[in-house]
């Protein structure tokens, strides 16, 4: 029977020589790898090597006692046989593991033999035990052969100066040995075929040398190689002939991004990203995308809504079997000529439910609503009183107003592209500061001063559309500046002064009862704003010498913990979160008033592409909340006279290949 296994042979040191006549001993090791090249699993019950003993030129050693044998990792040795002129070395593999995959190898190694003084070629069998043979009966045997060079013949060696490149790249072969006797190396390639050096006709390799020689070719490999180098020397009218191997293996290299690129172009109802890009790869990934996605593509519609908004970064990842690499494009925003003019004043935006309709409280008494695309005035409602914040319901159906100088919420009914008034509540007792809608719990939280914030229960009822629903004082708390909403609506991130004194804490508060969660967190400034996103909490804070700073927080087993601090670059400063709550958008307007924008991707503010400046613009009232539409095309910014309303959109892109 054919063996399934390739079997090789190596010697340690090469070539293998016979001891002398009198004298110590040569030792040497002998490395007997089996590899499994069959295209599937190997089912194994062992292995047997045999080694002939004696004082003979076909026999390798007279004394097995010094022989140490080493079996493969996780295999066992049984009791060693003596057959005369032999012995016999029994391998079994591990218990419910006898299966040796594809492309897989076993090692068996043999320390310390004492080489006989005769020279001659020598045959070591190896008996595999594959497929249920019997042994000594049908089980195939792979016969192996050894020459053993005279005494103080020398030594030879042969390596690669890059065992280990990538696919694709170069190595050089070296070798050196005794003069006298004659060199030559073989190995094949799919590319190449079999190649042999020297070639037909051409000059024999000398004892010491490089392969390719200076000012060659370089020797590329696409795969895994093996190298063997033949030597042969005559001595004394006897012939000799021994083989050594180096092997050259390549891993294959992550794909290339040739290209990745896109454009932010204009449509009938809005916006669309084209991206393009291409690929050496097996597939590729983009951000926003689930799916497996072609290693090219010439055109990669993204049309945003408000199930898929637009995000401020998108990445490419390009797959093969070797790994991944990935090249990130960033969302560059600006102005555009998206300025909303109003005399009137503008104290708070915010973005219908659909993206299609930027509601205004203003300073004059009413609410306004406007085309988001357009910015042309699609409706107005008279409240009669100046209003402050505002508050958009996820369904659509609602908008709620805050007026801090009435202490009141109006409800005002936007279902049908209409507003219409619904109702009020009056926070009785209280010097209100904002508001903010928990739509999980279908709660209103208005932030109050003396350390309190109120809630109002949402009911739906045109009639009565708010009713006060709990209330939470804070000990020794002058304001409560601002609340952000946990993603799944069931914390509030609480920022609030400390009386008489530049300071503050963060804390947070069940938002179904209304009630304090965990111990405050000190802050050595006076936290102004919280934004939430959904990898962190952040609080913009004004400090005593004119600076602004963010600190990130996360929460850790159920309590907040300080990651990192921001140094805002101005003291007039807004904050908000991306429409999909995943990047975080800092505005801030220096001494001379030039307005810049920095989105971060993280708590530690790693930075999306470098900020956006938006020229010469108002100082605007520090600080301020920053809205985005619900599909992420657009954020709003307020100047601080209310007269200006920025809308910025995206107008290129950065980055990429």
């Amino acid at each position: 029977m054919t063996p399934l296994l390739l079997y090789s042979i190596t010697t340690n040191p090469f070539p293998l020589q016979a001891s002398a006549e009198s004298g110590k001993l040569n030792v040497a090791q002998l490395t007997i790898v089996a590899t499994n090249s069959s295209g599937s699993d190997v089912t194994l019950q062992g292995m047997m090597v045999q080694i002939p003993i004696g004082d003979g030129a076909t026999q390798l050693t007279s004394d097995v006692s010094a022989i140490g044998p080493v079996a493969p990792q996780e295999w066992t040795m049984k009791t060693p046989q003596y057959p005369s002129g032999y012995v016999q070395y029994f391998f079994v593999p591990p218990p419910g593991n006898p299966k040796l995959p594809n492309n897989q190898s076993l090692t068996f190694v043999f320390n310390g033999i004492e080489v006989n003084s005769s020279t001659g070629s020598v045959e070591v069998d190896v008996t595999e035990g594959s497929n249920n043979c019997t042994p000594d009966d049908d089980c195939p045997v792979q016969k192996l052969f050894l020459t053993k060079f005279p005494s103080g013949w020398g030594s030879v060696s042969f390596w690669a100066v890059q065992p280990l490149i990538q696919s694709g790249g170069s190595t050089v072969l070296h070798w050196n040995g005794p003069s006298g006797a004659t060199y030559s190396i073989e190995y094949y390639t799919p590319q190449t075929g079999i190649v042999k050096i020297p070639a037909e006709g051409q000059q024999p390799l000398s004892n010491e040398g490089i392969y390719p020689a200076q000012g060659a070719p370089p020797l590329t490999l696409e795969q895994t190689t093996t190298f063997t180098m033949e030597v042969d020397d005559s001595t004394d009218g006897n012939e000799y002939h021994a083989q050594i191997q180096t092997v050259v293996t390549t891993i294959a290299s992550p794909p290339t991004i040739i290209k990745f690129s896109g454009t932010v172009q204009k449509t009938v109802t809005g916006l669309m990203l084209v991206l393009h890009w291409a690929t050496d790869g097996k597939q590729c990934t983009i951000t926003g995308n689930a799916n497996f996605l072609s290693p090219s593509y010439g055109r990669y519609e993204i049309v945003p809504s408000v199930d898929n908004p637009l995000l401020p970064q998108y990445t490419l990842t390009a797959l093969n079997d070797a790994g991944q690499t990935t090249s990130t494009i960033n969302i560059v925003w600006g102005v555009s000529g998206n300025t909303l003019d109003a005399p009137y004043g503008i104290n708070c935006v915010v973005a219908s439910a659909d993206s299609t309709q930027i509601y205004a409280a203003c300073q004059d008494g009413y609410v306004r609503a406007f085309d988001a695309g357009t910015l042309a005035q699609t409706g107005s409602l008279p409240i009669g009183f100046q209003f402050g914040y505002l508050a958009a319901s996820p369904d659509g159906n609602s908008l709620y107003v805050l007026d801090p100088g009435a202490d009141t919420v109006f409800a005002v009914e936007t279902s049908g592209g209409q507003m219409a008034a619904m109702g009020t509540a009056k926070v009785d007792g209280y010097a209100t500061a904002n508001l903010t809608l928990d739509s999980v719990v279908d709660q209103i939280f208005v932030a109050c001063n003396v350390g309190t914030i109120v809630a109002f229960k949402t009911t739906g009822n045109s009639a009565q559309p708010m009713v006060q629903s709990g209330s939470i004082s804070f000990p020794l708390c002058n304001w409560v500046n601002s609340i952000g909403v946990s993603e799944d609506g069931s914390l509030l991130f609480v920022a609030a002064d400390v009386n008489n004194a530049n300071q503050g804490f963060v804390t947070m508060v069940d938002a179904a009862k209304v009630s304090i969660v965990g111990q405050p967190v000190e802050v050595n400034t006076v936290p102004m704003l919280v934004s939430v996103t959904t990898n962190g909490i952040f609080v913009a804070c004004q400090n005593s010498d004119q600076t602004a700073t963010i600190i990130s927080y996360t929460l850790v087993n159920g309590a907040l913990v300080q990651s990192s601090e921001y140094q805002i670059p101005g003291f007039n400063f807004g904050m908000g979160v991306s429409a999909d709550g995943g990047y975080l958008y800092v505005f801030a307007a220096d001494k001379s008033g030039n307005l810049s924008m920095t989105t971060f991707c993280d708590v530690l503010f790693h930075a999306v592409g470098t900020p956006t400046i938006l020229d010469q613009a108002e100082i605007y009232v520090a600080p301020i909340p920053v809205p985005a539409s619900s599909d992420g095309t657009k954020i709003f910014v307020n100047t601080s006279s209310g007269r200006t309303l920025w809308v910025l959109v995206p107008v290129s892109i950065s980055g990429g290949q």
